[in-house]
């Protein structure tokens, strides 16, 4: 990494980190789930996979800071090694929640690798398995790989903001406007069995249901 890119990384990092702060506390956050079900994610003492779309995850910072309080578990997010991805991961990391770098799409990687020893040693991943290049809103390999070596269960997390930003990446990054609301939709637990292609289909399938309902057209 050259000099530049550790100028980019540092400040990318502090100004996004005080966009991510400031522009969370202005937000209104709407649960659509049922309370006991929330509760129950929330409080669990058993190690989940949060599983959230690429273009959804800066509206993740906000749930997560609501819930601060009431975590019992560490919460690694994976986060992609590249410059961009540093810069989101310094933001997390200042936020209070770990990162973890590289990619959960090849099998023997060694992220995956580090994701199944943090699950099994008691800790929550975060993952946007649609990430990092896409296709949208299609899942890839590594959270199924993930729950089936770890027996962790997916809990799929669905946001949407009522005003935001709109880039023009590959997956629609949507940043919420200061003073929106974001609706926000957990889905029930998902045991992840069977065949990896029906395990996979499922998980999305329930990604894209729950999508739907936080976007108000299911």
């Amino acid at each position: 990494m050259n000099f530049k890119q550790k100028i980019k990384i540092i400040l990318g990092s502090l100004v996004g980190y005080v966009i991510v702060k400031i522009f969370s506390y202005t937000y209104k956050l709407e649960s659509l789930t049922e309370e006991q079900l929330e509760n129950k994610i929330i409080h669990s003492k058993e190690p989940v996979i949060y599983a959230f779309w690429h273009n959804r995850q800066l509206m993740t910072p906000a749930l997560f800071l609501k819930h601060e309080k009431v975590y019992r578990k560490k919460v690694n997010v994976l986060i992609s090694a590249h410059a961009d991805g540093r810069i989101i991961a310094n933001i997390v990391k200042k936020i209070g929640l770990q990162s973890v770098a590289g990619s959960s799409t090849r099998g023997g990687s060694e992220a995956l690798l580090q994701l199944i020893e943090l699950v099994k040693s008691g800790e929550d991943v975060a993952i946007t398995p649609d990430g990092p290049r896409g296709p949208i809103y299609k899942l890839k390999a590594g959270v199924i790989k993930l729950a089936r070596e770890t027996g962790a269960q997916v809990v799929p997390i669905s946001m949407n903001a009522s005003s935001y930003w709109e880039f023009g990446s590959w997956d629609k990054l949507r940043l919420p406007k200061p003073f929106s609301t974001i609706k926000y939709k957990y889905g029930e637990f998902i045991t992840v069995k069977g065949e990896f292609v029906e395990a996979q289909e499922i998980v999305e399938e329930k990604l894209n249901k729950e999508m739907k309902i936080v976007d108000g057209i299911a």
